[in-house]
C-alpha cells in the first residue's frame, strides 16, 4: 500500500467508527475528501508513509480502530493491537469454543434485556474481561443482538459497547456455518 492508500483507508475507517451514517462496506472504503490535494496538505503524511511500510498495513488500521483507544488519531495506534487483531483472525474458532463456556448455560439469559436485566449478560462478561469483543462480535453476526436490543429501553445504557461491538463485528469475516455449529453444539441445541 502506498501512503496516500493508507490515507485514504484510515479516513473510511475513522468515519465507520465514528458511528455515523457512513458504512465502509457499503462504500467500499471509499471517501470523497481523501483526494490527493488534501493528503498533500496533512502535515502527518509521515506517519501514513510509516504504516504503509508495515508488513500489513491494513490489518495495523483495523486492529486499531477495534482493539485501540479510539481517539481516531494515527499517532496513538500500536503494534499490539494489530497482533490481536490477527489473534482473532488466525485462532478465531478455538477462543470462540473458550469464551462459550464463560457463558449462562440457559442461552437467551446471555442476551436478555428487561426489568431485571438493564445490561445483557454478554456485555457485562466483556466489561469484566472474561470474553473478547471478538466473541461478542461473532454472536451478534449470527443472532443479530444489536438489532434486537436497539429497541429496547435500556439501549442507552450500553449503546456504545454494542455500537462497537456491532461496527466491529464485518472485520472479522467469520465463517458463518462453522461458528454457528459450534454454538449449536456447546449449548445442545
Amino acid at each position: 500500500m502506498t501512503a496516500y492508500e493508507v490515507y485514504k483507508m484510515y479516513l473510511a475507517l475513522n468515519l465507520h467508527f465514528k458511528g455515523g451514517s457512513y458504512d465502509y462496506f457499503r462504500y467500499n472504503g471509499n471517501v470523497k475528501s481523501a483526494t490527493p490535494s488534501n493528503f498533500d496538505k496533512r502535515r502527518d503524511k509521515r506517519i501514513f508513509l510509516k504504516i504503509s511500510r508495515m508488513r500489513d498495513p491494513q490489518h495495523y488500521l483495523i486492529g486499531n480502530f477495534i482493539f485501540g483507544e479510539n481517539t481516531g488519531w494515527s499517532g496513538s495506534f500500536t503494534e499490539d493491537c494489530k497482533i490481536l487483531y490477527e489473534k482473532y483472525l488466525e485462532n478465531g474458532t478455538y477462543l470462540f469454543k473458550q469464551d462459550l463456556n464463560k457463558l449462562n448455560h440457559d442461552f437467551n439469559t446471555n442476551f436478555t434485556v428487561d426489568d431485571k436485566n438493564a445490561i445483557p449478560y454478554i456485555l457485562v462478561l466483556l466489561k469484566n474481561g472474561e470474553i473478547s469483543l471478538h466473541t461478542c462480535c461473532v454472536l451478534d453476526i449470527l443472532l443479530n443482538c444489536y438489532n434486537k436490543w436497539k429497541n429496547k429501553e435500556q439501549f442507552m445504557i450500553f449503546e456504545n459497547v454494542a455500537k462497537k461491538i456491532h461496527l466491529s463485528a464485518p472485520f472479522f469475516n467469520i465463517d458463518k456455518a462453522k461458528y454457528k455449529a459450534l454454538l449449536l453444539t456447546h449449548f445442545n441445541v
